[in-house]
């Protein structure tokens, strides 16, 4: 929570050029992965936990 906060709070920041535009496209990058991401991080933490994974590790 405290890494979405500073970056929220440097938008507003535009007098910083260097700052801005490191943070639009970092906040860009974040609002795509956490709806992809999240789906994405189920399936790869169900993989490994699926009998399928454990018997080809047993």
């Amino acid at each position: 929570m405290d890494s979405a906060t500073p970056e929220k709070a440097a938008h507003p920041g535009d007098p910083l050029p260097s700052r801005s535009g490191f943070e639009l496209p970092d906040a860009a990058k974040r609002k795509k992965p956490p709806g992809a991401s999240a789906p994405s991080s189920g399936k790869e933490k169900a993989r490994p936990f699926h009998p399928c994974a454990l018997e080809k590790r047993s």
